[in-house]
């Protein structure tokens, strides 16, 4: 009633139940069963929007590499691209794969509009090199911190009283 959309943003590293491809795949199929049919699911073109984080993180299926195994499963789950798949990363191959792609942490760069600039070109170049229009999601943080994280490699950025947001301006 208040217009709010939902989507399934899938983070394979975060669970016990990713740790296989055999699981990510039963997953995956069941979020697209599941979740993207109701009227209040968030849509791009009309398409579903399902996002993923870390496509290179995926547990692989025997002999393949992150980018294959993703192949073999957008072939299998959604082979006439019912689906929109927005990949998180930096790997610009996997729009060859996916539908849309975006930054999640942009904090990194201490200057995330020259980042976010670069990360636009290299899209277009993309786009005009293969005929198409993918989109590309930009990324917005203030701050961030996720040194409490486990296991895996960690950072911070200060918030700097609001002056970092203002420097992706």
């Amino acid at each position: 009633q208040y217009g709010f959309k939902i989507a399934v943003f899938l983070d394979i590293t975060a669970s016990q139940n990713w740790q296989t491809a055999e699981q990510v795949r039963e997953n995956l199929r069941s979020a697209i069963n599941s979740f993207a049919r109701p009227p209040n699911y968030l849509r791009f073109n009309d398409r579903p929007v399902i996002g993923f984080w870390a496509l290179g993180s995926v547990a692989t299926f025997p002999g393949m590499t992150a980018y294959d195994t993703w192949k073999q499963m957008r072939q299998e789950l959604d082979p006439g691209g019912w689906t929109f798949w927005l990949g998180e990363g930096i790997d610009f191959a996997y729009l060859d794969l996916f539908d849309g792609i975006y930054f999640f942490d942009i904090t990194w760069a201490a200057e995330p509009s020259s980042a976010l600039a670069s990360y636009s070109r290299k899209l277009n170049s993309y786009n005009s090199g293969h005929g198409s229009g993918k989109p590309f999601v930009a990324t917005v943080m203030a701050g961030y911190d996720d040194t409490r994280m486990p296991n895996r490699e960690t950072h911070y950025r200060d918030r700097n009283a609001g002056g970092y947001f203002f420097t992706a301006a």
